[in-house]
Parts: C-alpha cells; sequence; structure tokens
C-alpha cells in the first residue's frame, strides 16, 4: 500500500496493491480479493472473490463479488459488477459479463440490460469525427433498434427494410415533437401508415412557387403522341401475380422527353400527359362538332331553298 493513508486490505489477500489515496473524508480505499490493484481515490471497493480486477482511482467506485477482472478507471459511483465488465464515469453500472458502460454526470444510476453490451448516457450528444465510417459487420439482421425492436432499420438479402408498428413520417424543419404526425413547426412532406401514402392518397408537391421555365403545349400534339404510344400488359419480373397496364418508359422517354431517363415514368408527368391529351381530345371533338354543325346549317339552307322552290312549284301548278 504505498503512498496510502489507511487504506485496507483483507487479511491472507496476495498480489493486490493500494497505490495511494486515504481515508481523510471518513472511507478508505479496500480490497478483498486476490490480485486486485487500486490506483488511488477514496472509498474505492474491490470485493472477495472478484480477481484480477482494478480501479483506477476516483471515489465510491465498486468492484463487487461477481466482478473478476472488471476495470472501473476512476470517475464516482461506478460499479463494475460483470466478468471483464468496464465501468468508467459517473455513476455507470456494468452489472452484466462483458458489458462496458459509459455515463457522464447526470444523475443516478446508468446500467447494462444483458451481457456483453456496449451502453453510453451521453446526454449532451454523441460526436463521432467526420471522417469516421461506421461498419456494422457483414450480415444479414436488424442493424438500428428504436424504442424496443419494433422500430428500427434492418438488412436482408440485398434488402434495406425500415420497420414501424403503424406509421412513417417525414418531415422537413421543425423540432422534435412527441405526438403522433406532429412535424414540430416544419413540413410535412410525406405520412405512409396503414390507410396507404398520405391519407390513402399519394400527394406530389404542384405548388406553383416551385416551378419555372413555363412553356405552352400543344394538346392535339400530345394527343397524336398518346395515340401512337403503345400500351400493354405486363408484370414486374418475380411478382407475376400482379397485372399493370401501361406504356414503357423507353417509349414514353422518346415520345415526349420527360423525367430524368428512359427507365422511370415519373407520376406527375403521367397525369400532365393524360390531361394534356383530355384537352386535346376536347379540342378535337369541338373542332369535328363545328365542323358538322356548319354542314348541318349549309344542308339546312339548302333544304329550306328546296322547300321554297317546291312550294313555288306547287303554287304555280295550282293556279
Amino acid at each position: 500500500m504505498g503512498g496510502s493513508v489507511s487504506n485496507r486490505m483483507a487479511g491472507g489477500v496476495i498480489g493486490a496493491s493500494i497505490a495511494g489515496g486515504d481515508n481523510s473524508l471518513g472511507a478508505a480505499n479496500r480490497i478483498d480479493a486476490n490480485y486486485g490493484s487500486i490506483g488511488g481515490g477514496f472509498g474505492n471497493t474491490i470485493m472477495s472473490g472478484s480477481i484480477d480486477s482494478t480501479i483506477g482511482g476516483g471515489s465510491g467506485n465498486i468492484i463487487p463479488t461477481a466482478g473478476e477482472h472488471a476495470t472501473v478507471p476512476g470517475g464516482d459511483g461506478n460499479l463494475g459488477g460483470g466478468y471483464c465488465s468496464f465501468a468508467p464515469g459517473y455513476h455507470a453500472q456494468a452489472i452484466h459479463d462483458g458489458s462496458f458502460v459509459w455515463a457522464e454526470t447526470t444523475q443516478g444510476d446508468y446500467a447494462s440490460i444483458g451481457d456483453d453490451q456496449f451502453c453510453i448516457r451521453a446526454t449532451g450528444g454523441v460526436q463521432l469525427s467526420p471522417g469516421t465510417s461506421i461498419y456494422c459487420g457483414n450480415q444479414v439482421r436488424q442493424m438500428l433498434n428504436l424504442w424496443g425492436t419494433n422500430y428500427g432499420i434492418g438488412v436482408q438479402g440485398s434488402t434495406l427494410y425500415s420497420r414501424t408498428s403503424d406509421g412513417f413520417a417525414w418531415y422537413r424543419g421543425g423540432a422534435h415533437n412527441d405526438a403522433q404526425y406532429n412535424n414540430g413547426g416544419g413540413a410535412t412532406l410525406m405520412i405512409l401508415n396503414n390507410a396507404g401514402l398520405v391519407n390513402g392518397t399519394f400527394v406530389s408537391s404542384s405548388d406553383r412557387n416551385l416551378k419555372e421555365n413555363f412553356a405552352a403545349v400543344s394538346p392535339r400534339e400530345v394527343l397524336d403522341k398518346v395515340t401512337a404510344l403503345p400500351i400493354s400488359r405486363w408484370n414486374f419480373k418475380g411478382d407475376a401475380a400482379t397485372p399493370h397496364v401501361g406504356p414503357m418508359a423507353q417509349d414514353f422517354r422518346a415520345a415526349f422527353a420527360l423525367g430524368t431517363d428512359d427507365k422511370h415514368i415519373a407520376t406527375v408527368d403521367a397525369d400532365g400527359v393524360a390531361l394534356a391529351a383530355i384537352q386535346g381530345l376536347n379540342q378535337k371533338l369541338e373542332a369535328e362538332v363545328k365542323a358538322k354543325d356548319a354542314r348541318i346549317a349549309t344542308l339546312e339552307g339548302r333544304l329550306a331553298e328546296l322547300e321554297r322552290v317546291v312550294e313555288g312549284l306547287v303554287q304555280k301548278r295550282a293556279d
């Protein structure tokens, strides 16, 4: 017990050391296990049975009977209670085998809940270097769990998925709010729930203030292109049970030069083309009706003239 004052070591303990510290505050360091080590501080205790355990310093730190090969590097009120456990900080409770528990200075104990865990209490936030990459292994499993396992992000075979018990919301800006679908003063970009997308209806932004480079289109020209557009019945590969009807993205792109590439058709473009084609069809029908009305008017005029001629002939014969 080099440099220590009133520190204690149980009788019969071998290979142990207390390098410093004292009980000036009424709490001596104590070792009751073989090969234990306390570097300093006060009120630190390594209990019997916890061989090869270490407390670096600090105060009120404990390695109980089950803490064989445990380490508490320092801090205050920490407990290394599991085999090969590690408990730094303030009131960190590494009570399970192989557990690592870090706790900052928030009041109260913070404990592991299972073996081989890495637990962090950092109410000021967790910060990683900007150059840090996080690698979670090369296997399929749920990688991130929130609020138990009902909410999380995972990896299946060639698929990244998100798990939720009810709904998914996407907000822009705002602050966190615990109430469901409350955007915290931000903007709600999307809600997906059991009823479907955005309460059962897909809504895409069409605000004039978000658009630019306006140009008129020819509805009749769009109608002609829609009329010539190949439309077929098909299904996606791997989903033969779900048939669809529609054009191919390559044909749509060639006809209208819309979208980002020839592999996708944006719903806003499909809707716009359909509406323009309806306008074109209406223009065509109106033109045809106008032409027929003009023809009918001409024929009616000719009929009226013939009726007058006939009336004249009948009157002449009667005379």
